[in-house]
């Protein structure tokens, strides 16, 4: 009788015994077989709800191409957000120029592409009833800017404001182009900084409201990139089907909201010319 108890157990044992590895084999398995989570982030340039119009389709055909679950995270400033860009916490995220050169040279972020369709430019925009005709007439005027550190509709501009027009304006800073863009036509500030891109996406009731007074010279466009640390498995799967929006109808209407016209692969050499600018003297951000 002992000897059958003993026997029970024993048997009783080894079958938990399999029920606990089969287990663990189930456990590794569900975890291999989990797809990659990635978070997307986008430097604030629209509201909240422009951005998620623009990006959510975007999002949705890289999830799909790729097998990953990905999420787009906003940020109220672009001060958290180039907080979060120095804790390398996103994984994929769209870029200005001179953070995308800074964030390389740190080793954090690497270009994956850029618009080859065409080229920033900032604009120095007023009333269209307003007296003001050139950047010269800006001196000692108040003028609002995205955030100190935008590049072509602040940085650029600030510095083609002090070195070439010799005019000091007094700075009053926004959360994004938008709102520039309104407080110059309901008339609270003498002038803004923006894109011409950003402009193009306001609607008549704010356009017909103002006057381009003056336009940047053609600078390096945008990048979408990714975490250095990826695996560059990850980072291929993701750069391919970044330009597989580009070779077809909607996926091309996708990226010109952004906008990016003419998708291509980049790298750190395309934003190389942006240290001849010499913009740190004037970098008021969190990314230096």
């Amino acid at each position: 009788m002992q000897r059958i108890e003993l026997s029970f157990y024993s048997l009783l044992s080894r079958l938990m015994a399999c029920v606990a590895i089969a287990g663990l084999a189930i456990g590794h398995i569900a975890q291999a077989a989990a797809p990659p989570s990635y978070i997307l982030g986008v430097v604030p340039q629209y509201t909240k709800f422009v951005q998620v119009k623009i990006w959510q389709p975007i999002i949705t055909s890289l999830a799909e191409k790729t097998g990953a679950s990905i999420e787009l995270a906003q940020e109220a400033s672009f001060d958290a957000f180039e907080e979060r860009c120095l804790r390398a916490g996103f994984d994929i995220v769209y870029l200005n120029p001179y953070q995308m050169r800074t964030l390389s040279q740190r080793g954090l972020y690497q270009p994956l592409v850029t618009d080859a369709g065409s080229s920033l430019r900032g604009i120095l925009v007023v009333r269209s009833d307003s007296a003001l005709r050139n950047p010269q007439e800006l001196d000692g005027r108040t003028v609002a800017f995205p955030s100190p550190y935008a590049f072509a509709a602040s940085m650029v501009l600030r510095a083609d404001l002090s070195n070439k027009f010799s005019a000091h304006v007094v700075e009053k800073y926004m959360q994004n182009h938008s709102s520039v863009y309104r407080y110059v036509a309901m008339g609270l500030v003498d002038a803004g900084g923006g894109a011409v891109s950003t402009l193009g996406k306001e609607g008549a009731e704010i356009k017909d409201k103002l006057r381009v007074i003056y336009t940047t010279a053609d600078l390096p466009s945008h990048a979408i990139a990714v975490r250095r640390a990826l695996p560059e498995a990850a980072k291929k799967r993701i750069l391919d089907a970044l330009l597989q929006l580009g070779k077809n109808e909607s996926g091309r209407q996708w990226l010109q909201a952004i906008p990016i016209n003419e998708i291509r692969a980049a790298s750190d050499k395309d934003y190389a010319g942006i240290d001849a600018m010499r913009l740190k003297d004037i970098y008021q951000g969190k990314i230096r």
